[in-house]
């Protein structure tokens, strides 16, 4: 799970409702309470309001794409995805609830000794979201665990895959022990 999607992750794990045999986390949400003042602006700003009054080129440049091919059609998706009408007023009073503009952001950190399946995180050195901190500490909490530094920012998987992939792969390949 990379992001929020990292939290999803770990709440699967430490639910036990569905069977996870191990865990990757690409600079993940929910490992500490610690999130960059800039982030949590950008949140409470609304990402879907930004777009929708910048439009696709001040979007690019305040939320520039991986620059690949593969980078910039995934930055345009999610120009589409952000910036399409409709309501989601449900889901940015949850996040607000996630991440809010002073304090703590909802996280696990005093769990994450309940998860025993093997875990893998990914995290970019030169985040500027989640700060690498989480990842050491997470490090040390999470009972069979290692960490992967990247040369990346926030997306490690999509700025660095020919880093990121092979490691992936073989964590998700070896055998269980």
């Amino acid at each position: 799970g990379h992001s929020l999607g990292g939290l999803v992750g770990l709440e699967l794990s430490l639910r036990a409702r569905v069977p996870v045999e191990r865990l990757v986390l690409v600079d993940s949400m929910g490992l500490g309470p610690e999130l960059e003042r800039k982030a949590r602006v950008f949140f409470r700003a609304g990402p879907e309001r930004l777009a929708r009054s910048l439009g696709p080129w001040a979007w690019a440049r305040m939320m520039p794409p991986v620059p690949t091919p593969l980078g910039m059609r995934l930055g345009e998706l999610e120009y589409e995805l952000v910036a399409a009408p409709g309501g989601r007023d449900e889901a940015t009073r949850a996040f607000n609830r996630l991440v809010p503009l002073t304090g703590p952001v909802f996280h696990h950190r005093e769990r994450l000794a309940e998860v025993k399946v093997p875990v893998l995180l990914i995290w970019g050195e030169r985040e500027d979201v989640l700060p690498l901190s989480l990842a050491e500490e997470a490090l040390r909490r999470f009972p069979r665990a290692r960490l992967l530094r990247v040369d990346a920012a926030h997306s490690p998987h999509q700025e660095r895959p020919e880093r990121v992939l092979p490691e992936l792969k073989a964590f998700l390949e070896a055998e269980a022990p």
